[in-house]
């Protein structure tokens, strides 16, 4: 059992510490983007159901360039006053920059879980076996 075990929680371990290291690059893009000004237009609290499970989702208005845009943004942050603008791209906006725990949660989860099933399999394959 552990010659099918151990290679197969290498290539989960390894496949998971990739996929946090993906979603931490994937937040962190935001981390230049312009604070501006937003307004909530309206707003649709969604708990426990799709990509909006910590949070609501909000439709905004802001400005940039002299041109007004609309974006429904997910998990907006309660009392917030702002977005934060892809200076290259301003229809692209999120309400919080950077990764959040709430993005790494699960490839974390999975990064710690099959390391410790590997450290339990490393430690049956090097205990002592009596006769």
């Amino acid at each position: 059992m552990l010659r099918i075990a151990a290679p197969t929680t290498i290539v989960v371990f390894c496949g998971s510490a990739i996929w946090l290291l993906a979603t931490w690059l994937y937040g962190n893009r935001t981390k230049d983007w312009t604070p501006l000004p937003a307004v909530v237009l309206s707003e649709n609290i969604k708990l426990g159901r799709g990509r909006s499970f910590w949070g609501w989702d909000c439709t905004v208005s802001y400005s940039c360039n002299g041109d007004t845009y609309t974006k429904v943004i997910d998990r907006f942050p309660f009392g917030a006053t702002e977005v934060y603008v892809d200076p290259d791209h301003p229809s692209s906006a999120v309400g919080r920059r950077g990764a959040t725990i709430q993005l790494l949660f699960i490839p974390l989860i999975a990064v710690v879980g099959s390391g410790l099933f590997g450290l339990v399999l490393a430690l049956i394959a090097f205990s002592p076996v009596d006769d």
